[in-house]
C-alpha cells in the first residue's frame, strides 16, 4: 500500500513541495492539498498540470479546511 501525502496550507512553500512531491508521485502515492481557500490549493494543482510535474500520471486532490 502506497502512502497518500497531505500538504497543509497553499502558500508558497507548499507551491514548490506541491511541485517536489509530484516529482516522486510514484513513491509517495496520492497529493492532496488542504487549504482554508479551496481556489488557492486548485491554482497549485493547476500550476503541477500545467508543467508536467508529475512523475506519472495521477489526479491531485483540492480540500478545504477551517
Amino acid at each position: 500500500m502506497k502512502p497518500n501525502l497531505l500538504i497543509i496550507g497553499a502558500g508558497g512553500v507548499a507551491h514548490v513541495v506541491a511541485h517536489k512531491c509530484a516529482q516522486n508521485n510514484a513513491r509517495l502515492g496520492q497529493i492532496h492539498i488542504a487549504s482554508r481557500r479551496l481556489a488557492k490549493c486548485q491554482a497549485i494543482i493547476e500550476s503541477v498540470n500545467d508543467k508536467g510535474s508529475l512523475q506519472r500520471p495521477a489526479t491531485l486532490r483540492a480540500h478545504a479546511l477551517d
